[in-house]
């Protein structure tokens, strides 16, 4: 007791007590003033000195306070920072959720929100609701790349008040990507009222720092002062360069580390050899054997546009379907915001194809079935009336009744049509149908997504009259050498460049060839030579894929000496001819622009066969 007297030890204890008290004094004292303040929108200051003085004062723009231990001190956010040296920092809470400070001299405020962590950012998407595709879609990109993204169609709870939610998540958040199109600028609304919030916390940051990053999804006039003077990302250009610029502003701050985000995903290579998948037809929609493309955000971007008109053309065995299939089931998965009916008209009989009301009465059908109406009948088609009557009939009364979702009709090998005596009409009827668009409710919610291996421009005679000169052309064609290297990793060869090199010499990076060749090297890696030995098509494997070229090549003479010419080293003058070749991706362009064989295998195998 004598020591503890003559060495002051109780002034320490009690020192030390009365802090502790303070602390429970202030919490208390501030969750009481903010419980009478939160639905003003008005919070608390708390300062407590190092002399034990507690001064509250209200601020606007703070929610209750919450008390937790981070490192070395304790931490009462929109109240005080108690240090364990026992000094003091108050902390104001913004609308952004971040804490200016105001400390004693020992611990100045940073001058930037410039810092060094191993924490995902936190990024909260600003959208508009017809952009609500896009929005999901950058969602996944961030959070695969190791970010906390925050989205309200993701994240938000059943039940939860959305807009104190969105409140809450938005002050909390690291960074804002507003997406800017042609919907967000000119609608008016809570979505508005989100971005001037934003911009109003970024007035609070410094000049140098990165708060909001505005990014158009297309070709969209931003007006808006503050947006302006920042530098605004396009990602309707290029998705995946987009991306990658804006994961260098998102993760700025981050260490070297496990939470640095990778260019690309590691592979998921195959554990046993029965879960691989046989080449051929569409790929399994739930396959980690199918690769994603830029062509992906493509189509996906252009179905979801407002009366939205996308053709997907691509060679045989490209992967169209596949990509279609990959799109309906994620569309069905996510709830995306469109009905969706698909038609694969290669499935259909001839005599569907005979009179213009037989294939559309099959169509209206197809739709019956996949929307499950239960509507379409005899008394919904008047064979007195035209198609154009008759499906626009059955739109009115039938899918959008009672529900105005917007429709997307999906025609998976429309090039079936074009071999048919009713091409013209059928395709002039399609073209008004999406005219109608502009001025027909009905219409109005309709998009279309058009697949086919030829070239349209060569079976039909009037392009105007069609739907191939409108909307969105994506043309879907080889691996590119990354997706390619994607390819190659999911069946456990890592990093192999030599491998993926031969491959693309080899066949060009066609995904089947691809796919094919890899299967059997998985399968029998003792006959790699034989595999990638041209002259015999691989020892056989590639000749299915190969003999249909070679057949037509001998049926249609003029094409033929167009492919030798190329062979030859000559390219092709003929325009028609050389696009006829190239849609069947039997050729390609090199680096000068001279038109030469697609790839090694069509070289050595086509030559002196016809």
């Amino acid at each position: 007791m004598d020591w503890l007297v003559e060495n002051k030890a109780w002034e320490w204890i009690f020192s030390g007590i009365g802090v502790v008290v303070m602390c429970w004094v202030a919490e208390k004292v501030l969750k009481k003033s903010n419980e009478k303040s939160e639905q003003r929108g008005i919070g608390s200051e708390v300062n407590v000195t190092n002399k034990g003085d507690v001064n509250v004062k209200t601020q606007p723009n703070i929610t209750n306070s919450q008390v937790g231990a981070v490192g070395d001190h304790i931490h009462v956010s929109g109240g005080i920072h108690l240090n364990a040296d026992n000094t003091v920092e108050s902390v104001r809470l913004g609308e952004s959720g971040q804490g200016s400070q105001t400390a004693n001299k020992l611990n100045p405020p940073e001058k930037s929100r410039v810092f060094k962590s191993k924490k995902a950012p936190k990024v909260f998407i600003s959208y508009a609701r017809e952009n609500q595709i896009q929005a999901e879609r950058l969602y996944g990109d961030l959070k695969k790349a190791g970010a906390e993204p925050w989205l309200d169609s993701k994240n938000l709870l059943p039940g939860e008040k959305w807009k104190a939610a969105i409140g809450h998540a938005l002050r909390d958040s690291d960074y804002v990507i507003v997406l800017l199109s042609t919907h967000s600028v000119s609608k008016r609304g809570y979505v508005q009222a989100e971005m001037k919030r934003a911009l109003d916390i970024l007035d609070e940051f410094p000049s140098d720092d990165i708060f909001v990053i505005p990014v158009r999804l297309d070709d969209c006039r931003v007006t808006e002062e503050k947006l302006l003077a920042l530098n605004i990302e396009d990602l309707f250009h290029d998705w995946r360069s987009g991306l990658a610029r804006i994961f260098k502003s998102v993760f700025r701050n981050i260490e070297p580390g496990p939470a640095q985000p990778s260019n690309i995903s590691e592979p998921q290579p195959f554990k046993k050899f029965t879960d691989l998948v046989l080449p051929g037809g569409a790929m399994d929609v739930a396959s980690h054997f199918y690769i994603e493309r830029r062509e992906d955000g493509e189509v996906l971007d252009g179905i979801s546009r407002h009366r939205g008109l996308v053709t997907l053309q691509g060679p045989r065995q490209s992967g169209k379907t596949s990509m279609i299939l990959r799109l309906y089931a994620d569309a069905r998965e996510k709830e995306m915001p469109f009905r969706w009916v698909m038609v694969d008209l290669q499935s259909l009989e001839r005599h569907h194809f005979e009179t213009l009301a037989g294939i559309w009465q099959v169509i209206l059908t197809e739709m019956d079935t996949q929307l499950n109406l239960g509507r379409f009948n005899d008394a919904l088609w008047n064979p007195n009336a035209n198609v154009d009557r008759n499906v626009t009939t059955f739109l009115d009364r039938a899918v959008f009744s009672g529900n105005d979702t917007p429709l997307l009709i999906c025609l998976d090998e429309v090039d079936r049509v074009f071999s048919m005596p009713i091409r013209s009409d059928f395709f002039s009827v399609l073209r008004a149908f999406y005219n109608r668009g502009a001025i027909d409710p009905a219409w109005k919610n309709v998009r279309w997504l058009l697949s086919t291996s030829s070239e349209p421009r060569f079976f039909i005679d009037d392009l105007t009259q069609s739907p191939f000169n409108v909307g969105v052309r994506v043309a879907l064609d080889a691996f590119t050498f990354e997706e390619t290297q994607a390819f190659v990793r999911q069946y456990g060869f890592i990093d192999q460049l030599g491998l993926i090199e031969k491959i693309m010499n080899y066949v060009g990076g066609r995904p089947y060839l691809v796919h094919l060749l890899l299967h059997h090297l998985t399968l029998e890696p003792a006959r790699e030579n034989d595999l990638f030995d041209a002259g015999t098509a691989g020892s056989g494997i590639f000749q299915s894929h190969i003999n249909p070229y070679l057949s037509k090549l001998q049926e249609k003479p003029d094409l033929a000496l167009a492919m030798k010419s190329v062979l030859a080293g000559n390219g092709c003058k003929n325009v028609k001819l050389a696009s006829r070749l190239s849609a069947a991706g039997l050729v390609k362009e090199d680096a000068d622009g001279r038109l030469v064989c697609a790839c090694e295998l069509y070289a050595t195998y086509l030559k002196g066969k016809f």
